[in-house]
């Protein structure tokens, strides 16, 4: 594939991820993350340390529900753009535990979690 085909397909793909970021930016988080977060709560103490790897943050809808409960996280996304629209998000908490990296998780060495 020629180089600026394959940019016009980079582009084209950014601007896809971009718009699906604009149009799921208002959904709450998933069902099986609130389930999944609940039974952490009944396992564990309010004092206990939590952290949790998003892969494919996207917009961050997962990773702020997280934060707010105060996990502490490491986002990840191939696109650049989403940790972008994770990080300025209004509603992320000022005082965030929260790390990103823009890689495909495949090629990621991933940290041990809860």
């Amino acid at each position: 594939m020629a180089a600026s085909a394959r940019e016009a397909m980079s582009k084209s793909d950014s601007e896809t991820w971009a718009s699906y970021y604009q149009k799921t930016k208002t959904r709450p988080p998933c069902e099986t993350l609130m389930f999944a977060l609940d039974a952490f709560d009944a396992e564990l103490g309010p004092d206990d340390r939590r952290f949790a790897v998003d892969l494919g943050c996207g917009n961050g809808r997962d990773a702020i529900e997280l934060l707010h409960r105060g996990w502490r996280i490491l986002a990840i996304d191939a696109e650049q753009a989403a940790i972008d629209v994770l990080t300025s998000r209004d509603d992320l908490p000022e005082d965030a535990m929260i790390d990103t990296l823009a890689a495909r998780f495949e090629t990621v060495e991933l940290p041990d979690c809860d």
